[in-house]
């Protein structure tokens, strides 16, 4: 968020309905794109029983409520050779910033007790609309990694703003990243044009709480984002936010679409949402002037829980399909946000573009399936290139490319399983080592 806002030469409000509104929590990464370098700062990281923290190249991770471990992320990136009896101090100063976050953002501390078992004594999974964040905490921002390009070009004052979010999408799954089995030559062109980033983290290794993150520039604890309600027939937790939930982001949060609402932008959101299903917890409801798009992971319809309601697909609020036809999502997101680009080209606009792909199950149309070397997974990676490609040369085509700012980048990493790659990192989806956070992150 306060990237954004940089970009835009947008300010993030200091009040709202008349009460002081905390500091982002986040920090904004146009110096680095200038030249300059960031200040590196710690990072936490919260995931049912698995904790992290970074500082610099040290990062002290707890799995399963046990003790601390500590690595070294520039000799072991992928996090095999334990050091914390070597360094105990480290241990002990990065355990007591730990403690301070638990404090100030109300995430509860380790004990010993399974996740589940250390809910708050008030938790039900009848909870009402999610209290707005707390008592304001010191700024904790991201700690990007060098781009590409010591320069990303001059923008003008309101920029338009796009932002392309995949869904678990791992680290090692471009080809300016590495792989050599996902063919991406836009997004390869974008990196060689703009800039890439190589330690870019989102704040959760899961959906909702990495999104509210991304919305709010805010850790997800803060906006009562990192603990979500049982889904429907289990009893087992989750961070993630599941259908018909009476939980979402509170609509008194403040949104980048909001801030820059404030500010003269038109605004969209095309994709999945993931903040909640509930009209007040809508895109529409949270600064965004349209919506079309689901609002939830695509494996949430009746095939998951025969409870949940057909997977469906919304325009603002109302339902259109359902379920979805999701081979052909991606092209009609794709469709949607190049219609709004031109539709809104003469005025600042911001378009937030989280793909539903690639998360299991991957849908792909006709045109790119059985076409790359990785089955359907890369098949659909194949198609979110395409599409990205399509955005790009609508942007020149309309002489906008110099006046809008695009990121792309993936919710959290990719899952274990379907074909997703994570490398050169160790972990995935869900898990506090590198895998699971570490994200791709271009800019240009």
């Amino acid at each position: 968020m306060p990237t954004i806002l940089d970009a835009a030469k947008a300010t993030h409000p200091d009040k709202r309905l008349g009460k002081a509104v905390p500091p982002l929590e986040g920090t904004s990464l146009i110096s680095l794109f200038k030249g300059m370098a960031p200040n590196p700062r710690e990072l936490y990281w919260e995931h049912e029983e698995h904790r992290a923290v970074r500082q610099g190249h040290w990062k002290l991770v707890s799995r399963f409520n046990q003790p601390w471990e500590l690595y070294h992320l520039d000799q072991d990136r992928t996090e095999t050779n334990d050091v914390a009896s070597q360094y105990p101090g480290i241990v002990k100063d990065l355990d007591a910033r730990w403690e301070s976050y638990c404090s100030h953002t109300g995430v509860l501390p380790l004990d010993g007790r399974p996740w589940k078992e250390r809910l708050p004594a008030d938790y039900t999974a009848a909870e009402p609309v999610t209290a707005p964040m707390n008592a304001s905490l010191p700024a904790l921002p991201y700690l990007p990694g060098a781009p590409s390009t010591a320069l990303l070009p001059q923008r003008p004052p309101k920029s338009n703003v796009i932002v392309i979010l995949c869904d678990d999408l791992g680290y090692g799954d471009l080809g300016c990243y590495g792989s050599t089995t996902h063919r991406t030559p836009n997004l390869d062109r974008m990196a060689e044009q703009g800039a890439i980033l190589t330690s870019f983290y989102s704040t959760s290794g899961v959906s909702t709480p990495s999104r509210a993150s991304l919305l709010t520039g805010c850790y997800p604890s803060r906006v009562s984002m990192g603990q979500n309600h049982l889904p429907p027939g289990t009893t087992a937790m989750r961070q993630v936010l599941f259908p018909v939930a009476r939980k979402g982001l509170h609509p008194s949060e403040i949104t980048i679409a909001e801030a820059l609402k404030s500010q003269g932008y038109t605004t969209a959101c095309i994709g999945k949402w993931h903040l909640g299903d509930q009209k007040v917890f809508l895109p529409t409801r949270q600064g965004f002037d349209s919506y079309f798009g689901i609002p939830y992971s695509n494996d949430m319809g009746t095939t998951q829980f025969p409870i949940n309601p057909p997977l469906p697909l919304l325009r603002n609020e109302d339902v259109i399909e359902a379920p979805v036809d999701q081979s052909t999502i991606t092209r009609r997101y794709t469709d949607e946000a190049i219609s709004f680009i031109q539709a809104n080209q003469e005025n600042p606009f911001f378009l937030y573009l989280p793909h539903t792909m690639p998360h299991n199950p991957v849908h792909v149309s006709p045109e790119f399936k059985d076409q790359s070397e990785n089955g359907l997974y890369a098949d659909c990676v194949e198609e979110i290139d395409w599409s990205t490609g399509k955005i790009l040369d609508t942007l020149d085509e309309l002489n906008l490319s110099g006046s809008t700012f695009v990121i792309f980048t993936s919710d959290n990493g990719a899952d274990k399983k379907w074909g997703g790659s994570n490398a050169p990192l160790s972990g995935h989806k869900g898990s506090v080592k590198e895998g699971g956070m570490r994200v791709p992150c271009i800019a240009h």
